[in-house]
């Protein structure tokens, strides 16, 4: 995750008509350093085997814990043998059910922020 923060800077009015947005900090999280992603990537996982229609016990999903997606997919795939099912496919359907989640957070985010009075151009 990368959050940047944007302060606005005046130009010169004569040379350019509108504000710039001058970069002012950033805040790199590598994951799972300043928030714990790790249930966010379980319930993709999740998903992406349920619409395979392949449910998986809980202690599957602790054996794999912070370990990479193609070690687990490849390994699951291979123990279940499951004859059309390709461990690249359950890592693309992975990765778009992890984007899908973390798209609606950041927005649930926005929106309760909102609530709370600040506008959403004031935390761009």
């Amino acid at each position: 995750m990368v959050i940047l923060s944007l302060q606005a800077k005046k130009l010169d009015r004569k040379a350019y008509a509108k504000e710039t947005m001058q970069l002012s900090s950033i805040i790199f999280d590598m994951d799972g350093v300043l928030i714990d992603s790790e249930p966010v990537h379980k319930l993709a996982k999740k998903r992406a085997f349920e619409r395979f229609g392949i449910s998986l016990p809980e202690d599957v999903y602790e054996k794999y814990k912070g370990r990479p997606d193609d070690t687990m997919m490849i390994e699951v795939v291979r123990s279940i043998g499951h004859k059309n099912l390709e461990p690249e496919e359950l890592i693309r359907i992975k990765h778009e059910e992890f984007e899908a989640i973390e798209h609606m957070v950041v927005r649930d985010f926005f929106n309760s922020l909102t609530r709370f009075g600040h506008r959403e151009s004031q935390l761009r």
